[in-house]
């Protein structure tokens, strides 16, 4: 029986939580030895800009050679062609010779550069894990390798948790989604192909690596947080009773949230999946349509267009997200997409963009900054949620449903 199933009593609720496969889960990844947990470096970017600039080094002392930085930008290249990005190609890659490969980190402020002069190519890797995009930094980043490296092919990358495309229509339409599930799936393809021609160590180290991505930064059945969370959220009552406290909670409090949700949505509205940094939310109306149940990659639920608060960077803001779908779900994405491009849904100012990303977000409206989340005062910051929600359901949320419930034939609903 779970909390959901009405227990009532501390006993059940505990027991409940020892019986839960998840819990032994948990047990057995915090059990495995992971020196970048032990680091505390998990999440941290620049330590993982200077591990993927060793790994892309032809030079570095794993002794893969030039193997990890081809099949790197192999993967990225195939990616561009897909989504109609640039004039690198994967056959392109494939002749090149990566004989003369420079590596830095830093330099002109990019994360990861990689040179190749004999090739005619340079590849900048933009490197996001908690912080989001400001003042134009790709764009910048991109004219000064123009300018620095004239002659040479520029390959932009942007690396993020979950592949989403850069913000701007101008830098979507240049940098390549790149994603830290692709590159946990090449370290393993690495292992797999080249493991037995490298050292025991670097074996090692590079296993590490895989899964402690898996564990803190990618969206996957082993990430800690995201496992502990879901425990946590299932047994509720029983773990209250062990910590009497949320200590493994984000620095954004949930609850608030949660209070401002209830207090203001529609029943319309309803849950689809919470993690540490997200909560997504879904609304019946839209579950009609049939098309929209066509994700793939993305949540349990199958759905293809979710409203999400997400707290990055410090702030916390709401989109309303088209996730990745099947092949037969990508003419209802484009569909999906064309509202806003199109901007057919009067008075809410949506978010047009020059090419639909693996993750596409197509509005977006900030709930709190990052000075408002530091704030000691939990009132104002109770208040600031109250309003920015309030103010989301009085005026934007039912238009979006009913432009998209338009879109696919069917009538306008209204609050009841």
């Amino acid at each position: 029986m779970s909390e959901q199933d009405g227990i009532t009593t501390p006993q059940e609720a505990l027991q409940d939580l020892i019986l839960d496969p998840d819990l032994e889960h948990l047990e057995d990844l915090l059990a495995d030895f992971n020196l970048f947990d032990v680091l505390g470096i998990a999440r941290a970017e620049l330590q993982h800009s200077a591990f993927l600039a060793w790994l892309l080094d032809p030079r570095g002392s794993h002794g893969l050679r030039e193997y990890f930085l081809r099949t790197f930008l192999f993967k990225a290249a195939e990616e561009a062609s897909s989504l109609g990005i640039g004039d690198i190609t994967p056959l392109e890659v494939d002749s090149w010779k990566l004989s003369d490969i420079e590596v830095a980190t830093e330099r002109h402020y990019i994360d990861i550069l990689v040179l190749g002069r004999s090739d005619g190519f340079v590849c900048l890797i933009e490197n996001k894990i908690g912080a989001s995009e400001h003042s134009n930094q790709l764009s910048r980043y991109l004219s000064t390798v123009e300018s620095e490296y004239e002659g040479l092919d520029p390959f932009p990358v942007f690396l993020t948790p979950d592949g989403v495309e850069p913000e701007s229509q101008a830098d979507a339409e240049r940098y390549v989604p790149f994603d830290y599930g692709e590159i946990a799936d090449l370290i393993e393809r690495t292992l797999k192909t080249r493991g037995s021609t490298i050292s025991g160590s670097v074996t090692d180290f590079l296993e590490q690596y895989a899964r402690s991505l898996r564990r803190h930064v990618v969206n996957d059945r082993d990430n800690v947080d995201e496992l502990a969370n879901r425990i946590y959220d299932n047994h509720r009552t029983a773990i209250d009773l062990i910590i009497r406290a949320q200590s493994n909670r984000a620095a954004i409090d949930w609850k608030i949230v949660r209070a401002a949700l209830e207090r203001h949505s529609p029943d319309d509205f309803q849950d689809d999946y919470h993690s540490r940094t997200i909560l997504r939310r879904f609304s019946r109306s839209l579950d009609e349509i049939d098309q929209l149940k066509e994700g793939a990659g993305w949540t349990e639920s199958g759905r293809l267009l979710l409203f999400e608060f997400k707290y990055e960077g410090g702030t916390l803001n709401l989109y309303l997200y088209i996730g990745p779908g099947t092949e037969e779900a990508q003419k209802t994405r484009e569909r999906l997409k064309g509202l806003a491009d199109n901007r057919k849904i009067p008075g809410v100012s949506m978010r047009p963009a020059g090419r639909l990303g693996k993750w596409h977000f197509i509005y977006r409206r900030p709930i709190l900054s990052q000075e408002e989340l530091r704030s000691s005062d939990s009132d104002m910051v109770s208040q600031k949620v109250e309003d920015a929600t309030r103010e989301f359901y009085d005026k934007d949320y039912w238009p979006i449903v009913n432009a998209i419930r338009e879109e696919f034939g069917l009538p306008a609903v209204s609050p009841t």
